[in-house]
């Protein structure tokens, strides 16, 4: 997570919507490293190409919350985060293990664990579509303020 958050602010100094970018590129990252590990004999190599796949998995996390900040007006930013926090253990944090104890029955553990990333599709999926409205986001969020500055009626004493 954390070395997610580093890269994205990296990359993304000069452009922010590269931050998106970078969640992408872990998210495809992390579909084909863990579908190559789940398909590997056990071994060392195997361990190393799941480590890695974790690590991008988590590195979804630090642009993810990044992106939150960047859309969400200072006034409600507390309320923002607890719903990505809330969303992120709703929809994976608590049934993922649920899911793939579920999946193991009826395929066994190396089937489960080989479906596992392809929730990383759905993720892209997501990711794609926050960076096709990213610009058009951040432009609504700062265009009624530039607008109700430029609206005040001017008072005269």
């Amino acid at each position: 997570m954390i070395t997610g958050g580093i890269a994205s602010d990296r990359f993304s100094r000069r452009y922010p919507i590269r931050k998106w970018s970078v969640a992408i590129c872990c998210s495809v990252g992390f579909l084909v490293l863990l579908m190559t590990a789940f398909r590997l004999p056990a071994g060392p190599v195997q361990l190393l190409v799941l480590a890695l796949g974790a690590l991008l998995c988590a590195g979804t996390a630090g642009p993810g919350a990044a992106m939150v900040a960047n859309l969400t007006p200072t006034a409600i930013a507390a309320t923002a985060f607890a719903t990505l926090t809330l969303a992120q253990s709703l929809l994976g944090l608590a049934p993922g293990p649920a899911v793939t104890g579920m999946l193991a029955d009826r395929l066994g553990l190396l089937g489960a664990l080989r479906l596992v990333p392809l929730v990383a599709i759905a993720a892209t999926a997501a990711f794609l579509i926050g960076r096709h409205r990213y610009t058009r986001d951040l432009h609504r969020l700062t265009a009624p303020a530039a607008t109700a500055e430029a609206e005040e009626p001017e008072t005269s004493s």
